[in-house]
Order: C-alpha cells, then structure tokens, then sequence
C-alpha cells in the first residue's frame, strides 16, 4: 500500500486505540472528510504556494484558493467546538487530519482564524511519537532521494 489513508486504516483497524470499537463508524467519517472534503482544497493551495510561486495564473488563482481553505478550515474549526481531538480521544482520524494541516503549515491562516484546528496540528505535531515518525519519513526519502550531480 501506498496511499495514506490505505496504510492508517490497515493499521488503525488492527489497533482499538486508534479505532475505537464503539466510534468505528465516526472514525471512518473523519478519516474520510481529512481526506476527501479538507485535503483538496489544502493542497491546491500549497501547490500554488510551494510550485508556482511567480507565475501568473497562480497569482490570480491564489486568493480563491485561499476561500476555498478557509471554507474547509472553518467547518472543521466548527466541529471541534473547544475539543482537542475530532471524537472524544485521539484517533487514526486525528491523525490524518494533522497530516492534511501540515499542508499549509507554509501559510498563516491557521494562526489568525482557526485556533481550533491549529489545536489539532499542535497537539499531534508535538507529541514525540509523530515526530519520531516524521523523522522517520524524512530519512527515508533522504536514503532514496537522486545523488546530486
């Protein structure tokens, strides 16, 4: 497996601390909405922002899709309502959820209007069990990464 979701849900199915037996069904929901319903519009952006910064359709599709973000941005802040984790505990679906924020980490939008959903990314983002995995991640790209010429 290659994709993402694919590997959390493999995992998470195995582990009932990231699959709650009683919230399978909300977990499910929210591991989808990270990455059907916040994840396009996220990425978009960052596309924008990270692999055409000076060319000119950008600059005119930016703003729209900064609109976009928000709108996703504020729904998720909505259903958090003052919570810490989308259910009632951590789950997979935080989990992705982060993965998705860490998208427009490059961005201000989550520090002026989102403490909610900056909550989330901050609490997954300094637990060192994410960072070990980051880390992870990093170096075995680094290990495959082309030799530079």
């Amino acid at each position: 497996m290659i994709e993402s979701g694919a590997i959390v849900h493999a995992i998470a199915a195995q582990c009932e601390a990231l699959m709650p037996p009683d919230r399978q069904a909300e977990t499910l929901t929210w591991m989808f909405a990270a990455l059907d319903t916040v994840e396009p519009p996220l990425w978009h952006l960052q596309v924008i922002d990270t692999l055409h910064p000076g060319e000119e359709w950008a600059r005119l599709r930016r703003p729209g899709a900064v609109e976009e973000a928000k709108v996703r941005l504020q729904a998720l802040s909505a259903c958090l309502d003052g919570r810490s984790y989308l259910l009632d505990r951590f789950t997979a679906a935080d989990l992705l959820m982060v993965t998705v924020l860490r998208f427009i980490r490059h961005t201000d939008l989550l520090p002026l209007g989102f403490p909610a959903a900056r909550r989330l990314r901050q609490a997954l983002r300094g637990a060192a069990a994410f960072q070990a995995a980051l880390r992870e991640q990093l170096a075995g790209y680094a290990r495959h990464a082309p030799a530079a010429a």
